[in-house]
């Protein structure tokens, strides 16, 4: 009976999904016609049927990474709105360019954007993120639908939504091979949940989105067959990773790095040992040249230099030097009441013990280090407005894969330390769904505009702000 009603609910998901993709294909064609539904019923209706394809999944005892994935995406668009800011909206905006225009440039002037060498103006943001949105917003991009406001947020929406559920996906088949499948699932839902996956990454098209989402895809890649292949697919990741943002060039490495010890575990000893070493570093090379090459030829088209972006000038002299101020962004990122993923997420401090404690992946505890250290040195290393802390949202899938490490051992701690877990896994959640799925009284955004003067102020920690500001 639950292998019908599975059967049936997958059905019935994948004719919304349809008639979802036709609408959006179709659109508006003329200013007298409207889009067919309100943005945010055109959201729950996304949610419900993700969500509804996972449930489906699950009674038919379908593959476990498709129901990750589908939760994944649903559980971002349930809050029904778009949490974004006008650094997302070249992102938003270009897949529309692509395919109805077959440019990389946009429409201008706007604050988000940059003048090009050709006149025309450019995103100041990088745009890799926008073409791994591509195939998720191709049908209203390639449909005749008016570029409003309400398209525009819907596609962005569902994009970076689908984007976190595929995330997801490929991190939990590097979960699940590194701790089992029971910790995985656990920890897949504890980093959908009970961290910046969710008011982040999940709700706009953010670089970290596209980073986390490229970094995932590597920690799986390292479950594929030894050899040439993998460490070309591993190198890929980590390109497409910095290509989305070229600040995480820290984290990047960590995946070559990974993949190159794995050969030094299964190599005999010998005077050749370094021959296979040496082959896979080639490759990991090549692998992560297209996308970085590819993104510099972006570069020199659009402001007459590979290494010039549309960060102009702010990307020299928006670095600060690592004492006093990356030292104090450095804590910042970890511990401020408004911009520190511990403070705001306390369970990922499990995950990043169980990275340092297991000798296979403190590779990966290292690099979460040096991209914080990095990123305090950013003059905003507090991220500015935005739901909860994001500056090292990148480094989710590398947190997601230790949380999975500390559940398998949780079994065999003592109990207070299984206590401690708990509860930081319920103050993540409720400081994480809060984020999302609350919306702000006119008291908290009063408060937010101050935080950029208050970032160390207790009362700017979201949970408060969210719920508890008068």
């Amino acid at each position: 009976m639950s292998r019908k009603i599975g059967w049936l609910s997958s059905a019935t998901a994948a004719l919304m999904g349809g008639w979802l993709a036709l609408a959006l294909y179709l659109g508006p064609a003329a200013p007298p016609r409207r889009w067919p539904l309100p943005v945010d019923a055109v959201l729950a209706f996304a949610a419900f049927a993700a969500l509804l394809g996972a449930a489906g999944v699950a009674l038919r005892s379908g593959p476990l990474w498709l129901i990750t994935l589908l939760l994944g995406a649903g559980a971002p668009l349930a809050n029904t709105r778009l949490i974004g800011s006008q650094d997302t909206e070249p992102a938003a905006l270009l897949p529309f360019s692509i395919v109805r225009e077959g440019t990389l440039t946009l429409p201008g002037p706007a604050a988000y954007l940059v003048p090009s060498r050709s006149g025309k103006f450019a995103s100041r943001y990088p745009v890799a993120t926008a073409i791994l949105a591509l195939p998720i917003a191709l049908p209203a991009a390639a449909g005749h639908g008016a570029l409003t406001l309400r398209l525009r947020n819907v596609v962005e929406k569902l994009s970076a939504s689908a984007l976190v559920g595929l995330m997801l996906a490929l991190l939990f088949l590097a979960q699940r091979r590194a701790a089992g499948t029971r910790p995985a699932l656990i920890a897949s839902a504890l980093i959908l949940l009970g961290t910046a996956t969710l008011p982040i990454l999940g709700q706009a098209l953010w670089q970290h989105t596209g980073a986390a989402l490229a970094l995932a895809a590597g920690l799986a890649a390292l479950g594929l067959p030894q050899g040439p292949g993998r460490s070309a697919v591993v190198g890929l990741c980590a390109g497409v990773a910095i290509a989305c943002r070229p600040s995480d060039v820290p984290l990047a490495l960590a995946l070559p790095w990974l993949d190159l010890a794995k050969f030094g575990d299964t190599m005999p000893d010998s005077k050749f040992v370094s021959s296979p070493r040496i082959s896979a570093a080639l490759f990991a090379a090549a692998g992560a040249a297209v996308p970085v090459l590819l993104t510099l030829w972006y570069q020199a088209a659009m402001f007459g230099s590979a290494l010039q972006t549309g960060y102009g000038a702010e990307a020299t002299v928006g670095w600060r030097p690592p004492w006093p101020d990356g030292a104090l962004g450095f804590v910042g990122l970890w511990f401020s009441p408004v911009r520190g993923l511990l403070a705001c997420y306390p369970v990922l401090l499990f995950a990043l013990f169980a990275l340092w404690k297991s000798r296979e992946f403190r590779a990966l505890a290292l690099a979460i280090g040096a991209q914080a250290a990095l990123i305090g040195c950013w003059w905003a290393w507090d991220g500015g407005f935005c739901q909860g802390p994001r500056m090292i949202a990148d480094a989710i899938p590398f947190l997601g894969l230790g949380l999975a490490l500390a559940l398998a051992r949780f079994p065999g701690w003592a109990c207070p330390a299984r206590a401690a877990l708990v509860a930081a896994a319920a103050l993540s959640c409720a400081t994480a769904m809060a984020l999302t799925y609350v919306y702000p009284r006119r008291a908290s955004f009063a408060l937010f505009a101050q935080l950029r003067e208050g970032r160390w102020a207790p009362r700017g920690w979201p949970l408060y702000a969210y719920l508890f500001a008068r």
